[in-house]
C-alpha cells in the first residue's frame, strides 16, 4: 500500500475534508500529570513576601529567620532601649529581650557561676531589623521605623498601631 501526501495548504485540505470531521484536540490539565520538575504557574494575586532581615537573623517569630508574622510589624533597626521601656510598666517584657545563659565552670571541682541573664536588646539586637508585636509597640511608644511592605498582612490594616494603613493611603510611602 502506497501512502500519498495530500496536496495544498493546511487550511485546503481541512476544508476538503469537510469542518463537520475535523475536532480540535483539547488536552485537559490533570494535576496529576505533573512532575516534580514541571513548575507552576506563577500567582499573580500574591506577591513574594519582602523579607524584614535579608540575613535571617530573627528568632522570635513562629518561622524563624527573615520575615514577620501576619500581625508583626517590622521595625527597621530596633531601639536600644526598646526592652527597658517594655519592662517599666510591669506588663513583661517579649521573651526575646532576655537570654539565660548557662554556668560556666572553670574546673570540675571548683563551684560554677550562677547562670547569666542577658539583655539581647542591648548586647546584640539594637539596631538591627526585627518583628514586633503591635502590643509591643504601642506600650513602647516611642519613634520607630516601620518598614510597612515586609510587615504582616494585619500590621498594615486600619487601626493597627503601626500606621501603615493610613501610610500607604495618603503619603503612598512604605517608610513610617
Amino acid at each position: 500500500s502506497r501512502r500519498t501526501r495530500a496536496r495544498g495548504t493546511p487550511e485546503q485540505r481541512v476544508a476538503a475534508m469537510g469542518a463537520a470531521q475535523v475536532e480540535p484536540h483539547v488536552t485537559p490539565f490533570r494535576p496529576e500529570d505533573l512532575t516534580p520538575s514541571t513548575p507552576f504557574p506563577p500567582d499573580a494575586a500574591k506577591p513574594d513576601p519582602v523579607p524584614c532581615d535579608k540575613l535571617g537573623r530573627i528568632d522570635a517569630v513562629p518561622f524563624p529567620g527573615k520575615f514577620c508574622g501576619t500581625e508583626d510589624a517590622c521595625v527597621t533597626a530596633l531601639p536600644v532601649d526598646f526592652c527597658e521601656r517594655l519592662a517599666q510598666d510591669g506588663l513583661g517584657t517579649p521573651s526575646w529581650c532576655w537570654e539565660t545563659r548557662p554556668p560556666t565552670c572553670s574546673n570540675k571541682r571548683l563551684a560554677c557561676s550562677d547562670p547569666t541573664v542577658v539583655d539581647r536588646n542591648r548586647s546584640e539586637l539594637a539596631g538591627r531589623p526585627w518583628c514586633v508585636r503591635p502590643a509591643d509597640l504601642r506600650r513602647y511608644d516611642g519613634p520607630v521605623e516601620i518598614r510597612c511592605d515586609a510587615s504582616g498582612a494585619d500590621a498594615r490594616q486600619e487601626g493597627s498601631p503601626t500606621g501603615c494603613w493610613w501610610l500607604k493611603e495618603d503619603a503612598h510611602k512604605d517608610l513610617q
